[in-house]
This record gives structure tokens, C-alpha cells and sequence, in this order.
């Protein structure tokens, strides 16, 4: 059987808009598995060797410092190729990085480094078995689904890979397909799995440090706001 994670509640949860700046108005989360790293939603062109390349941030800066920011970070990427495990060369497609930014004192540059494992290149072989860590509860997803998907009642899922680092987060993550463009279930699934973490080792005991993942998350809205219907969140690993 596949791992999964599913949780179940009503309706009047509070939800998310997907085209807002993803401030958070939903039930408790778990802290953000990278709580020192910046998230930084690109879209990116696949190269050759499963590479991303020629990454530019799917959100606009909110103000100057964001903006010097993104430029570094940029800047970065465009000399540090990561991984895109599965990518199609010369696809494009949204990914989540996770990068460090260090402000100069003056605050006129930052200093931008990759999270340990996360820009390495050497992928091991797919994770089926991965173990849970901190998912007792996962109420706090139902926060993330698509506040137009809800009002329409629309139901929906997105597919998306990541890269394991060896402390069991879930690095450059990339939407591989979704069932209802549009409405925000892509974006939903990035921001989701960026506070899902799994153990350092698999049920079999293998190390999970530079190896892909693939997951599905669903969402299931019910008849959202007609009649209270429930709204379940299941991530299933493939």
C-alpha cells in the first residue's frame, strides 16, 4: 500500500486565495521545514541533463529590499543549475527553491548560498517507502487549498517531484502535472509539501540524503461553500 496522508474537515476552515501573497489565515501548521531558507516559486526551463536553468520567480517583489533580494537569488540560480528529477528537456515548469540570503550590513547586496544537499546533482534511486516525520495531524493543508476551487466546488490534484536532502526535507520541488490548471492546485501542492519533512531513513532502512520523490496531492472540496461540505487533503506518495 502507498503512504498517505489524509486528513478531514469542514468547510469553514479558513482558506487561501491562490493568486494572493499566501499569508497564512488557516488552522496551526507545522513550522516550515527550512525555517531559515527563503521559498522562492520560479519558473524554469529544463535542461538536458534534468537541470533547472533560466529560473525568473513566478511573484513580483513587494517592495525595494524584496527586489534586491530577488536579484541575487537570481543571479544565483543562473550559475547554479539544480536538479529537476523526471524534467522533460526544454520543458518549463514552476518549481519551488529553497535558498539562504545573508543581508550585507548596509543592506545593499545579500549573499546567497545553497541549504546543504539541496543543489547536488548526484541523484540515488526513487523513494517509495518514505517515512513520516510530525504528521500526526495534517488539518493545517486543508488551509492551502484554492479559495476559487472551493467557491466553484471544484475538486483537483497536482503531481510534483522533490529531491530528499539527508535531514529528510523536501528540496526543489517541481509540479509535474495537475488535473485543473487554473485554479491554483499546483501552487497549493508547493506550498504544502514545503513543511512536510520525512526521516533521515526509509521503512527499509535506506538513507533518503540526494534521492527523488514523487507525490500527489488531492484536494477534494465537497460542494464547498453550498452546504458545508467537507474538504480532504491526501498526499500520496507514487
Amino acid at each position: 500500500m502507498k503512504p498517505t496522508i489524509a486528513t478531514t474537515l469542514t468547510c469553514a476552515a479558513a482558506l487561501i486565495s491562490a493568486t494572493a501573497a499566501w499569508s497564512w489565515n488557516g488552522p496551526p501548521r507545522p513550522q516550515d521545514s527550512m525555517p531559515d531558507a527563503d521559498s522562492i516559486v520560479a519558473l524554469c526551463t529544463v535542461s538536458n541533463t534534468q537541470t533547472g536553468t533560466n529560473c525568473r520567480p513566478k511573484f513580483p517583489a513587494h517592495n525595494n529590499d524584496d527586489a534586491l533580494r530577488a536579484a541575487a537569488e537570481q543571479q544565483y540560480l543562473d550559475a547554479h543549475p539544480f536538479p529537476v528529477p523526471g524534467g522533460v528537456p526544454g520543458s518549463n515548469v514552476a518549481v519551488m527553491v529553497r535558498l539562504n540570503a545573508v543581508a550585507a550590513p548596509d543592506r545593499k547586496a545579500y549573499v546567497i548560498s545553497a541549504p546543504l544537499d539541496a543543489f547536488d546533482n548526484s541523484l540515488g534511486p526513487a523513494i517509495h517507502d518514505p517515512v513520516w516525520a510530525g504528521m500526526s495531524n495534517a488539518a493545517w493543508m486543508s488551509g492551502y487549498v484554492p479559495d476559487r476551487a472551493i467557491r466553484m466546488g471544484v475538486s483537483g490534484d497536482a503531481t510534483i517531484r522533490c529531491v530528499a536532502t539527508s535531514a529528510g526535507v523536501l528540496v526543489n520541488c517541481w509540479v509535474e502535472q495537475e488535473s485543473r490548471p487554473d485554479f491554483g492546485f499546483d501552487f497549493a501542492a508547493l506550498f504544502i509539501v514545503q513543511r512536510v519533512r520525512i526521516k533521515p531513513v526509509t521503512t527499509s532502512g535506506q538513507p533518503v540524503a540526494g534521492r527523488p520523490v514523487e507525490l500527489k496531492i488531492r484536494c477534494d472540496v465537497g460542494s464547498g461553500y453550498r452546504d458545508r461540505g467537507s474538504i480532504t487533503v491526501s498526499v500520496t506518495v507514487l
